[in-house]
Formats: C-alpha cells, structure tokens, sequence
C-alpha cells in the first residue's frame, strides 16, 4: 500500500512538471513572435516623440525622391517643344507645384502606413491608443521662382512641410499637435538640370536638334542617334551629365498636311534622359543619380517645295579639226539622279579630248537638269515626304555642238 501511494506521488510531481514546461515553452515561444511588435511607451510624449520621428525621416527622404521622379516625368511635361509651332517647357512654377504634389502624395502614403504600423503595435497597458491625422496639409519648395531661374538653388534646395494635424488618443488621455517641419535637401542638382533643360529649349536648341535628328533617322532608317544628347552635354558644360537619347519615327506621309501640328502629321519624337552622376538620390536601398527626361516632336508640314532630277548621259562628240564643226555626235542615257531635294549636277563632267585622222573626238559625262514644284507635307527642312515619279529622260539625243566643251 506504501508503496503504491509513493509511486502515484511521484506520478503526480512528473505530471505538475512536464505541465510547467510545456506551459513555459509556449509561452516562451509566444513571447518571442511578439517581441519585435512589442514597444513600450512611457507616457504620451514618448507616443509624440517616436511618430514625430517617423515624419521626419520620411519627409526627408521622399523629398529627395521625388526630386527624382519629378525630374524623370519631366517636372509635369513629357514634350517640352513642338517643331515647327512652339516651345512649351514647365515654367519654374509648373514644375515646383508638380513637384509639391508630388511630395504630398508620397507622404500621404508614408503617414498612412506609419500610422497603421503605430496603430497596429502591441502597447503596454495603460498606454493603448489611436492616432488620426488631417490630409489638409501643403507640402512646398521655399523660394522664388526667379532665384531658381538664376540658379541660386543649382545644388540645394528648402522644401517644407505645414498644416499637418494628428491627435493621439490614449486610454486616459489625448493630445492635438500642429506640424511643421523644413529641410535643406542637399547635394541635389535637380534644378540644376531642370534650368539647364529649360534654357537649352527657349533658346531653340532643342527644336533645332531634333530637327537634325529626325530628318537623319527618317532618310537613314538609323534611329540610334545623338545630336540631342551632345548638344545638351555641351550646352551644360558639364562632365559629369551624361544623355541617352530615344528617336520614334512615325509615318506621317500626308498629301496634302492637316492644320500644322496636327497629331496625324507627328514624323519623330525626340526623348533625351540625362543623368547627373556626380550626385545620387536613394530609393528602395538602391543610388541612383539624379536625372531629368524632357524632349520634342517634329511634325511634318504643309509646303511647296522644288525637286531635282538629273538625266546622265555619256556622249561622244566628232569635231572636223579643219572646219571646227560637229560632224558626228551621240548621247546615251545611262542613269538618273533624283528626284531630291537639293540641285543635281547640270553640265558636262570629266571631258577628255583626243585627235585622230583629222578629227577631234570629244568624250564625257553630261547631265540635264530637270526642276519641278510639287505641294506635300515634308519635314521642316526636306521633302522627305513629296513622293514623285522621275521624269522621263530622252534614251538618246545627237547635239549639233560640243557640249562636253575643252578639259578643264
């Protein structure tokens, strides 16, 4: 009987124990999920101080990144001249209002994320609480638009933050704030590429190149081009920008053009991304330089332009060397130049002269000139898009004179 009891008492201690080491490990287990959502808070200054923190680092960096991004969509416009009719880059107070939007959609998220993560935090009692904020807050670059333009704020730049509203609601207690923060967004050329930019098209650069640009990749099918890019390059005078540039050739071969600058009538657009290396923005973990994307569209255009065309012919011509008169002469047609765009050759070319039994024979290359007028739609510039047959050349003809004239 003794023994039977010691053994249920032994029993019962081994069933106690292995309860409190299972009950031990989970709750180990438990706590050690939890750890990293576990904050305490002291008091609602603390709450204030760790969220104010969060605004902080989050404005600052999405002011640096939307920089950036504001200058990859090029500050609001895409196209920043239509060649022939006008030049249409943002002006300064296009691109900072884009980019204040900008910023304020990216803090938007960043709040909205970092309030649901706080909200969402396992707070020791008695400090559980809720945070909500206002959306009717302005973020904004400090300056003048004149100062940018003089390039004042090149490399640097002051954006802030106002108007910003949040209240924490603890279990015992609640508090209002109103927010305002300012940095200096250092080491930042953005403007530096958006006045550059700017300058580079009001002063007819832009629309000049892609002009160049467009007329080359049209006539050579090579759309691998780099007027633009080297243009721009040289107009900043900087080493370290450095452009990639995109060519799009559309079919725009309208007889007769609709009204200029018609969409129908689009032949290139011109796309340039220019990347400063010299300083670098961080985004997602990951330096990338600071860059800007603007270019041009090249529209073709109601004109009245004059083609070429040369008839090529070589002729022989007999000359009695007594009498100095064409006594046998003959021209075979036996190519045709054109039509083009510019004058073809007229005349003879490379006359050679012999004498023989009396007689002067004269050799050469003689070409006609044909010009005509025809009404199209070309690129500024050239009638890449006034198709026109060749006019009929003679295939032989007998001048009654020396048309090959003496060797030069």
């Amino acid at each position: 009987m003794r023994n039977q009891s010691e053994f249920l008492y032994v029993l019962l201690f081994l069933s106690i124990a292995g309860v409190i080491i299972i009950l031990s490990f989970l709750s180990l287990t438990y706590f050690s999920r939890q750890q990293i959502n576990i904050i305490k808070f002291d008091s609602l200054n603390t709450i204030t101080n760790y969220f104010l923190g969060y605004l902080k680092i989050a404005f600052t960096q999405k002011a640096y990144v939307e920089s950036r991004t504001s200058g990859l969509q090029g500050w609001g416009k895409n196209i920043w001249a239509y060649v022939p009719c006008s030049v249409n880059p943002p002006s300064c107070e296009e691109a900072v209002k884009y980019y204040n939007e900008n910023l304020k959609n990216a803090l938007q998220g960043s709040l909205e994320l970092g309030i649901d993560k706080i909200n969402n935090e396992k707070i020791y009692y008695p400090y559980n609480f809720r945070i909500n904020f206002t959306s009717n807050y302005s973020t904004y670059i400090v300056g003048k638009c004149s100062d940018i333009y003089r390039g004042k704020y090149d490399y640097y730049f002051y954006t802030a933050v106002e108007g910003i509203k949040f209240t924490i609601n603890s279990s015992d207690a609640s508090s209002i704030f109103d927010w305002k923060y300012i940095i200096n967004v250092t080491d930042n050329p953005a403007l530096f590429l958006y006045r550059k930019a700017y300058e580079f098209t009001v002063e007819g650069y832009l629309s000049q190149c892609s002009i160049e640009d467009c007329i080359n990749a049209v006539v050579s099918g090579n759309r691998d081009q780099r007027g633009c890019a080297i243009s721009f390059e040289q107009f900043v005078n900087d080493p370290d920008v450095k452009c990639n540039e995109f060519v799009y050739v559309f079919d725009a071969c309208k007889k007769p053009c609709k009204e200029l600058c018609h969409p129908e009538n689009l032949r290139c657009t011109i796309r340039l991304l220019c990347n400063h290396t010299g300083y670098n923005v961080l985004f997602n973990g990951i330096l990338f330089p600071q860059a800007i994307s603007f270019g041009a569209n090249v529209y073709a255009a109601n004109d009245t332009v004059t083609l070429y065309q040369s008839c090529v012919y070589n002729c022989t011509i007999v000359v009695d060397n007594t009498t100095k008169k064409v006594i046998e002469s003959l021209c075979k047609h036996i190519d045709t130049i054109g039509p083009v765009c510019y004058p073809t050759p007229d005349g003879p070319e490379d006359t050679k002269k012999r004498e023989e039994n009396g007689k002067i024979i004269y050799t050469c290359k003689y070409y006609i000139r044909k010009s005509w007028q025809v009404s199209c739609c070309p690129i500024v510039g050239c009638p890449d898009c006034c198709p026109s047959d060749p006019l009929p050349c003679e295939e032989k003809f007998s001048p009654n004179t020396n048309i090959c004239g003496e060797p030069q």
